[in-house]
Order: C-alpha cells, then structure tokens, then sequence
C-alpha cells in the first residue's frame, strides 16, 4: 500500500490558523449573541452549535479569499456546504451578498 506524503504546516501557517480559529470563534460568538442562535449567513439557516443535524459543520470564509487576510471584516460563517461551492466553482462574493439573509 502506498502512503501519502505529509505536508508539515509551518510555523508562520500555524499561526495563520490560530489568528484565524479565533475571528471564527469570535464571529459564532457575535452571532449566537445577536440572534439567539447560530446561522449559516449565506443561507440564512439557523440552529444550535449542539444540534449536529441541524447547522453540519460551519466553516469560516474568506470574503477576498485571500487565507492571510484573517480580519473579522474578511469573516463570515458559512456551512460547509456552501463554502465547498464557493471554493470549488471560484465564486466571488462581497460582504453585501451576506447582508440580510437571516430568516
């Protein structure tokens, strides 16, 4: 069987990830403060972080995609589904296209 060679992470990246772990918890902070619960702000879909079924995994998107921009003005929640859709087909979005989608 053939392994897959393992890509270490930098150090310089680590810190990327950290700094950006933290506007994303920072950001479901906001959220869950302003509305009750978390919601997916490009659907507009709402539910609880315990409730597996009900949000799957959110992730944190870069507005500009550029992953070394990890300002809260660069962040917004998204689940996953839609962050894969982003990335995969090269979707540009702007800030306003998450503007008033909360249901």
């Amino acid at each position: 069987m053939l392994r897959k060679a393992i890509r270490k992470v930098s150090d310089k990246q680590k810190i990327r990830n950290k700094q950006w772990a933290e506007v994303k918890r920072k950001r479901i902070e906001y959220l869950t403060e302003k509305y009750g619960f978390t919601i997916c702000e490009w659907s507009g879909e709402s539910g609880y972080l315990d409730d597996y079924e009900s949000l799957n995994f959110l992730d944190a998107h870069h507005i500009d995609n550029n992953r070394r921009n990890n300002t809260p003005e660069n962040c917004y929640i998204v689940k996953r589904k839609y962050h894969t859709l982003f990335k995969g087909n090269h979707t540009q979005v702007k800030q306003e296209d998450f503007q008033g989608r909360i249901r």
